[in-house]
């Protein structure tokens, strides 16, 4: 790493203005060509420099040799094939304790992007792992096409994990056009193909979702990675039942669930569950899947997992019109969003806000559904707001509000179009 890279990620780590850190040391704008390694610092400057950010350089210490930073990449590698968190969280300290003992090691800002992944794989709050990833932004502009590549994959992931689905689209998408320049390892490839997935699945684009997860599905097969083929299935069962495609999606989770059964993997058994649930209740089976889905709630744990089954156990009671049934779950979801982070509690709250509303017949239901489509629009998530849009217009027609209702109708064909991702309607035909 080079010294000016290590000095501006510190002094935007602290929070140190460049004037203040150069006071007394060298000029502003010296600095600045430091840290833009226009120039080198002579040893005094340097020196100084590192005293007043508190970072400890043994001057006469042999930095490592490239094979070190190789060993931990590979130990990646291994512990994402195996979706190993305990490894991943074992990966992260190490890392850090290296570079530690060797903060101008030469392969570091590598290894503090790899351990920004490490971070999303392990915390489930983003606040450090934001801040880790805005660090290594200011020094983009001199990282090499590999590392850029990679922490945007990491903007990526983050993207998704705050419910940005579109935009970790974009994300992944462009990195999908540069990696065939960047002859990424196997591994990294499925990888990609993977996350491509998950994001054009969250952003409707279930035809995509198929291609990416069977391309991903095809090299973790072969490497014989069972909980990754495992997960592949999932998506690509969801996408077939986005898509229409029930029994080929009824099928696909039955296919993972008996591989679970094959070799002693339990911890998918809620989603695939949960998943079967949602297939039935589309064949309009509800006893099949309200059965599914009280077996997906007696494995689950997590109140995220929890509270996705139940928001399908209140849609299902609200469908077969069993209206009490409906509020004793709403309630039960409610009673959980506390337990979720930021971005997961508001995403419920707007869901179960909403069924709030039509359970209970609230009179003053047009502002919370107003609420809710600013929600998801600045979360560019057109097909919900497609979707409640389009119930609020009925509300209002029922209510012999035709005007709004009209207004509202026609606000819900225009969501469809966003989510269609077209920009007229003659393309609809």
């Amino acid at each position: 790493m080079k010294i000016g890279q290590l000095i501006k990620m510190e002094r935007k780590k602290q929070s140190i203005k460049q004037d203040v850190l150069a006071r007394g040391i060298c000029s502003p704008s010296h600095l600045s060509k430091i840290e833009s390694s226009a120039t080198v610092p002579g040893d005094k400057v340097r020196q100084q420099l590192l005293k007043r950010l508190n970072v400890s350089i043994n001057e006469n210490r042999v930095n490592p040799s490239a094979h070190a930073s190789t060993q931990f990449f590979e130990r990646f590698e291994k512990l994402l094939g195996k979706r190993d968190n305990i490894a991943a969280n074992e990966l992260r300290k190490d890392i850090l304790c290296f570079l530690e003992d060797y903060p101008l090691y030469q392969h570091k800002v590598s290894l503090l992007i790899l351990n920004n992944r490490l971070d999303l794989i392990t915390t489930k709050d983003l606040t450090t792992t934001k801040q880790n990833f805005s660090l290594l932004a200011s020094i983009q502009d001199e990282m090499t096409l590999k590392q850029k590549f990679h922490l945007n994959f990491n903007e990526g992931i983050i993207a998704y994990m705050e419910n940005r689905y579109t935009n970790a689209l974009h994300i992944f998408t462009d990195l999908y056009r540069q990696q065939k320049e960047l002859a990424i390892e196997d591994w990294e490839l499925a990888d990609l193909h993977y996350v491509l997935s998950l994001a054009s699945l969250s952003d409707y684009r279930f035809i995509a979702t198929i291609n990416h997860v069977q391309e991903a599905l095809i090299y973790y097969n072969t490497q014989i990675l069972i909980k990754r083929s495992i997960e592949c299935l999932l998506v690509l069962g969801l996408a077939q039942k986005h898509n229409g495609d029930i029994n080929e999606a009824i099928k696909t989770f039955n296919k993972a669930q008996e591989i679970m059964k094959n070799t002693d993997t339990i911890e998918y058994i809620g989603i695939i569950q949960h998943n079967l649930g949602a297939c039935y209740s589309l064949n309009e089976d509800s006893e099949r899947a309200l059965f599914h889905f009280n077996e997906s709630l007696k494995v689950k744990e997590d109140p995220l997992e929890k509270i996705t089954t139940i928001l399908a156990i209140v849609k299902e009671y609200k469908k077969t019109n069993f209206i009490d049934a409906a509020k004793k779950w709403l309630a039960e979801g409610f009673s959980l969003l506390n337990q979720l982070n930021t971005d997961d509690r508001s995403l419920y709250f707007q869901h179960f806000t909403v069924y709030k509303a039509l359970l209970y017949n609230e009179k003053n239901f047009l502002p919370i559904f107003e609420s809710t489509l600013k929600y998801f629009e600045s979360k560019q998530n057109y097909y919900r707001c497609y979707v409640y849009c389009n119930i609020l217009a009925e509300k209002l027609a029922a209510e012999h509000k035709f005007k709004l209702a009209t207004i509202h109708y026609k606000k819900a064909f225009d969501y469809h179009l966003k989510y269609r991702k077209l920009n007229y309607w003659e393309d609809l035909t």
